[in-house]
């Protein structure tokens, strides 16, 4: 009993009689579980969701018959899923959980980005789930199984039995033997790439050991079942490269790309390794700068259809994509520098306080993270926040401060901002000296942060740390002595500007990696990245964020190495 989607509830004074919307939603939903209980007995069951507008706990009971899934999404009011979960259940429901393991719409298929491709994690939500008291869960997936074949197998083995969640490691061998036999082993490295859990970018790099451990693949087996698999999986390697092709082009030649990946696409929706039928319906719609004309529309059938060509690849064209993806795909061509967590004021290098960039405000969405540092105590933390930039609907931006030296790692302070688009102010105070973090979450609603009084501000940026920073954004950042290259990934703009002023590279929009030479006397000092978007990563020097040397923070070892 399920209400339609989206929005537009009456608001008459009748209506408003009932109660919340979730009120009047479960109204429905216990009248009619109460008439087929009186014609069916008590074996008879009626479903809703805790979803959208309906997703806050009801003021009234829940009829015992009526299941009531809680959304793991598009949910109202700034409530977590436990908190529903618990809503609801004080009110009478049976829980169940409405999941979303592949949502076209969102992850285009791509490596990662489904739920269902993170192993381990999709096992563990499962088993949290049970515990918390869930007995029911559906979840939106697809045809989907190049990037969430894995995952399914393992979803369906723990939604049986959950204890099967004990033996993640067992039932993957299990997979990768009978799926693969001979070629086992590399087709354990391939789906390791595309985990989830492992927070693969989409690259360049992440494409060509896709292609590379595929190839490698192919050579360790000769039974013809096996390799039609791996070729399966190429071919989705392939449309993963057309993807992140078209993604990236810009002008005139955006459409020519897209015709591409949407004839690609179709050409392979019988291996299933992707839902083309979501793929091809959906995109043109949300991307205005593409179109299908008439004559190839979805409806429009093979045969009548110039997009439309579904014979399958010959061995020869699937050796020609292998060999083509991996002298295409190039991999990184710098060694990472891992650097430690230990903040300190970069004052302590006696650097030029001349390079500083004009940001005065934050705007951000999701969970983000800045890191400051308090040098007298007690102290008091004053900032400006806006929330609600986006939506208005999904609760209290939530404010938490973090002190460094507090071992248990909670918080020392915290603050709640309505998202009314309005400016408020708020104080958080600390008794610790040194190094804090600030987390501010407001559920992707959209959020504009300043701080009242100047004091040390920096952001960090990590390959699984990437804060949501909207529009564009100028920063510094530490180039430390004997840096010979500055290595990264970007996948925004932004011109990269060194301590004399001259722009060294352009962040071009591409999802990538980079390699920026450090000439002779550019270590040692700050550079800057001007008009940013995005996020950008450093990995071979600190990726540290600040909008003037004053405000930056940096590695303590860093400090120890270049002030000597």
């Amino acid at each position: 009993m399920e209400p339609s989607d989206g929005g537009g509830w009456c608001e008459c004074e009748e209506c408003a009689k009932m109660g919340s919307i979730s009120d009047r939603a479960l109204t429905l939903a216990n009248e009619v579980a109460d008439a087929i209980t009186k014609k069916f007995g008590k074996s008879k069951y009626v479903g809703m969701y805790a979803y959208n507008l309906h997703s806050p706990p009801p003021s009234i009971k829940v009829h015992p018959n009526v299941i009531i899934s809680v959304a793991t999404a598009f949910v109202k009011g700034g409530y977590t899923v436990d908190q529903l979960i618990e809503g609801w259940n004080k009110k009478g429901a049976v829980i169940g959980i409405r999941e979303y393991y592949g949502v076209n719409v969102w992850d285009r298929d791509l490596p990662g980005s489904p739920k269902a491709s993170g192993v381990k994690s999709l096992a563990q939500s499962i088993v949290d789930f049970h515990k918390n008291g869930v007995r029911f869960l559906s979840a939106e997936s697809s045809d989907n199984w190049g990037p969430n074949g894995l995952g399914y197998y393992i979803a369906s083995r723990v939604l049986w039995d959950v204890d099967e969640a004990k033996r993640i490691d067992e039932l993957k061998n299990d997979f990768f033997e009978k799926m693969f036999g001979t070629a086992k082993e590399k087709m354990k490295e391939f789906y390791a790439l595309i985990d989830r859990d492992n927070k693969p970018l989409l690259t360049e790099d992440l494409i060509g050991k896709m292609y590379r451990t595929l190839a490698e693949a192919k050579k360790k087996t000769q039974d013809k079942i096996v390799q039609s698999r791996i070729n399966d999986l190429i071919l989705y390697t392939r449309y993963v490269e057309l993807f992140k092709k078209y993604s990236e082009t810009r002008g005139e030649k955006r459409q020519e790309a897209f015709e591409e990946v949407i004839k690609f696409a179709y050409r392979i929706k019988d291996t299933m390794m992707i839902h083309s039928l979501a793929l091809y319906r959906d995109l043109p719609n949300r991307d205005k700068s593409v179109k299908v004309p008439e004559e190839a529309k979805w409806n429009v059938p093979e045969g009548k259809n110039p997009w439309k060509n579904s014979t399958p690849f010959t061995e020869t064209e699937i050796q020609k994509i292998i060999d083509e993806g991996i002298s295409t795909n190039k991999l990184i061509d710098f060694t990472p520098v891992s650097f430690s967590m230990k903040l300190v004021p970069a004052a302590g290098l006696k650097i030029s306080q001349e390079t500083g960039v004009d940001t005065p405000v934050f705007a951000t969405r999701g969970t983000n993270t800045y890191y400051i540092w308090v040098d007298k105590t007690p102290a008091e933390i004053r900032l400006k926040v806006t929330g609600g930039l986006i939506y208005k609907d999904r609760g209290d931006v939530n404010v938490l401060l973090y002190p460094a030296e507090q071992k248990l790692l909670t918080c020392v302070d915290q603050a709640n901002v309505v998202p009314d688009g309005i400016e408020h102010e708020i104080t958080l105070k600390t008794k610790y000296r040194g190094l804090h973090r600030i987390e501010i979450s407001d559920r992707m609603a959209g959020t504009r942060l300043s701080w009242v009084d100047r004091m040390p501000v920096t952001i960090i940026t990590a390959l699984d740390k990437q804060p949501h920073i909207m529009g564009r954004w100028n920063f510094i950042f530490y180039v430390p002595k004997g840096t010979k290259t500055i290595g990264g990934f970007s996948n925004g703009y932004g011109d990269v500007i060194d301590s004399s002023g001259e722009k060294v590279y352009s962040l071009t929009g591409t999802t990538t990696y980079f390699n920026i030479p450090v000439e002779k006397g550019q270590d040692g000092k700050i550079w800057k990245i001007q008009s940013g978007t995005g996020v950008c990563v450093f990995m071979t020097i600190p990726s540290c964020f600040a909008r003037n040397p004053s405000e930056l923070l940096v590695p303590a070892e860093v400090i120890d190495k270049d002030s000597k």
